[in-house]
């Protein structure tokens, strides 16, 4: 059997079927993804790698804002840049084919979309760039995210005090397949999610989840979902069938045996799906005690809204672009899309872009860049600041042609360089007359 360190619960975990059931057992008994063996449902625990996978995999909202969130990121196109903003991706050789084949089983799409994958579940993701002995992360023939459960991170405990990294970290240890190996730690990228780790101290440094938070919401969208499916399915809880014979001693019990036989029929032929009985027919004396409550009662689909809606605050995902949102326009949709783009997208691009630019390039002016601009809900906002922008000009133009501001200061307002080489301070001569270095 295999084992890993778990290093968010500081468990050794047992891979494999069995494994997961023995992994279960160390905590809370014998269970199978927020069922114990029984059939009880409960709570799944968000805080370690288990319940984390376990939400992915049964919550179906969790699983479609986290993939939905890693798509939009990979919607973005790579470039390096110079300081003026021009492309230098040729430049670097080795770094452009990456941007097209990371590794030798993934496209750069499904790269990036593993990795936002795992930097939403566990607040942190790493990325290994794999290169010749000797070479630098720039040089690498491959580049891989490894999930954050198989590293383990050696520190000194000198976080404040170092000025490289080899004054924080000693080394980095890949817990996977059944070996511990070393990796390099100037070809490790470790990139955290927007959510803080408020016990960020020397001796820990890693990040955080944000699906703690969510942890109720969770649970109750997965209990939700699957008591609709027990009523769909097999009715729900409807009531007691109970024998109500009697002799001339009293009340008689109806066996073990009968009491079995007779739920497995009601269970096989009796119900509303097509080709079952509507009506029983028994020779036994039954009494029915009525157990049912309608679907308005419990209110589960308001309940799971307001459950929906929290996820979607977790992760920064707009509600209002799910499937099951009513009353939303095709307006507030595309203003939500662009909203999470400018507002989410966007600012966690950077984060990446900036990463890739300390490990890859260093601190020489090129850089990251990850482009949005070819998608149409961000033509719309770059139509609109175009449009504003004209709308400036012309009222700064205006303010030089009647001498009011120098042609430094109108270029100032336009965002452009103030300083015009060889060119001394000058304002408009259609203006009132003044000479080229006069104040307004």
């Amino acid at each position: 059997m295999e084992m890993h360190v778990c290093l968010p619960c500081k468990r050794v975990l047992h891979m494999g079927l069995f494994g997961k059931v023995f992994n279960r057992w160390l905590g809370r008994g014998i269970d199978f993804f927020g069922f114990s063996m029984n059939g009880c449902h409960y709570d799944i625990p968000l805080d370690g790698v288990f319940g984390q996978n376990a939400a992915y995999d049964r919550c179906s909202t969790l699983k479609t804002v986290v993939n939905r969130n890693a798509r939009a990121m990979a919607n973005g196109v790579w470039w390096i840049t110079d300081k003026a903003g021009n492309d230098v991706t040729e430049k670097y050789s080795d770094i452009a084919v990456r941007l097209t084949a990371p590794n030798p089983i993934q496209t750069f799409s499904e790269f990036i979309m593993q990795m936002d994958v795992y930097r939403q579940l566990r607040g942190e993701v790493f990325v290994y760039f794999a290169a010749p002995v000797g070479s630098s992360a720039s040089a690498a023939y491959s580049w891989w995210v490894i999930d954050p459960r198989y590293v383990e991170i050696e520190t000194t405990g000198l976080l404040y005090g170092g000025e490289h990294i080899e004054d924080i970290i000693i080394r980095y240890w890949l817990n996977a397949g059944g070996q511990r190996t070393e990796l390099d730690r100037s070809r490790l990228l470790h990139i955290k999610d927007v959510n803080q780790n408020l016990d960020f101290c020397p001796s820990d440094i890693g990040g955080v989840t944000r699906l703690y938070s969510v942890q109720n919401s969770v649970n109750n969208l997965i209990v939700a979902e699957e008591a609709l499916l027990s009523m769909n399915k097999d009715r729900g809880a409807l009531g007691i069938l109970s024998n109500d014979t009697d002799d001339a001693a009293g009340h008689v019990p109806m066996s073990p045996e009968e009491q079995n036989r007779l739920q497995e029929k009601f269970k096989a032929r009796y119900g509303l799906q097509q080709g079952q009985w509507k009506v029983i027919i028994t020779d036994a004396k039954l009494k029915w005690q009525s157990m049912t409550m309608s679907v308005k009662e419990l209110q589960l689909l308001e309940g799971m809204t307001e459950n929906i809606q929290l996820i979607c605050n977790a992760f920064d995902y707009p509600y209002e672009l799910l499937a099951n949102t009513n009353n939303v326009t095709y307006s507030n949709k595309q203003e939500a899309k662009k909203s999470w783009y400018e507002d989410t997208i966007i600012p966690m691009s950077r984060i990446y872009a900036e990463g890739f630019t300390r490990m890859l390039l260093g601190l020489g002016g090129d850089k990251f860049v990850m482009d949005f601009s070819g998608l149409s809900c961000l033509k719309t906002a770059e139509a609109d600041r175009a449009k504003t922008y004209y709308q400036k000009a012309v009222a700064v133009r205006e303010l030089y042609t009647l001498g009011v501001i120098s042609r430094e200061e109108a270029r100032m307002e336009l965002d452009y360089n103030e300083a015009i080489e060889g060119k001394a301070t000058m304002y408009s001569t259609q203006g009132m007359d003044r000479g080229n270095t006069q104040e307004a």
